[in-house]
C-alpha cells in the first residue's frame, strides 16, 4: 500500500528536503511506495486560519509525517500545530 507524506519543514531549507525527496530508494520508484502530500509552508501575507486550512488539507489522508528539524524549527510558527494534527 502506497503511503502519502506530509513534510513539515523550514522554508529556508526547501532543498535539503528536496534531496530527502528526491532520494531513488524512498521516493520515486514503486518499491518504496511513497506519495509526496507535502506543502509548501505558505505566504506569509495569508491569514493564520488559511494557513491551518492549507496544513489540514495537506494532512489529509497522510500516513506519515516527516518533520525536518533545521535551526529554527522550534521558532516555526505552525510547527506545533502541524505535529499536533
Amino acid at each position: 500500500m502506497a503511503r502519502r507524506v506530509f513534510f513539515s519543514f523550514h522554508y529556508r531549507y526547501v532543498w535539503k528536503v528536496n534531496q530527502i525527496r528526491s532520494m531513488p530508494n524512498i521516493i520515486g520508484t514503486a518499491a518504496a511506495g511513497f506519495q509526496d502530500a507535502s506543502l509548501w509552508e505558505a505566504s506569509k501575507k495569508k491569514g493564520a486560519k488559511e494557513i491551518k486550512r492549507m496544513i489540514d488539507k495537506g494532512l489529509k489522508n497522510t500516513s506519515v509525517t516527516v518533520v525536518c528539524v533545521t535551526h529554527g524549527t522550534t521558532a516555526r510558527k505552525y510547527i506545533n500545530y502541524e505535529i499536533d494534527k
